[in-house]
């Protein structure tokens, strides 16, 4: 088992449970926000590499979101490590979303090798205000090592 850490406690979470936390943080309690951060975790093998993890990514949401339109693709700093930044955006339902990704790669205690993404959604073009907020979280980012 590994301990498992939430903001508000810990538990023992058996080798067998696959985590698949998704963290949600959004302007409003309902319909759209003019800017949310979605923050999710996939495991990913040991042959994987930014780059790789990258285009797979890119493949992807290419072939899931309608209209993609890939911006850019870019390594980028994050937490003093390598991370890889990935701007999209897609059409939904008549109307432009607009992400922005920052996906770093992190040891969980358990072991395994997790890809942890960090995505900001806002509809239409991202303002410069939403570009420094989401700029200013990933600069607060701090990694939690595993436990020894």
């Amino acid at each position: 088992m590994t301990t498992y850490f939430t903001n508000e406690l810990s538990f023992d979470l058996p080798e067998a449970l696959k985590d698949k936390t998704h963290h949600i943080f959004s302007l409003t309690d309902d319909g759209p926000s003019p800017f949310n951060l979605v923050i999710s975790r996939h495991p990913i093998g040991d042959e994987d590499t930014l780059e790789s993890y990258g285009r797979r990514l890119t493949a992807e949401l290419q072939q899931a979101l309608p209209k993609f339109d890939l911006i850019g693709t870019s390594t980028i700093l994050v937490a003093g490590q390598t991370g890889w930044g990935l701007e999209y955006r897609w059409l939904n339902q008549g109307q432009w979303l607009h992400q922005r990704q920052a996906t770093l790669f992190h040891q969980a205690d358990s072991g395994a090798r997790l890809a942890v993404q960090f995505t900001a959604t806002v509809p239409g073009d991202f303002s410069d205000r939403w570009k420094q907020e989401f700029a200013a979280i990933l600069g607060s980012i701090r990694l939690r090592r595993p436990a020894s």
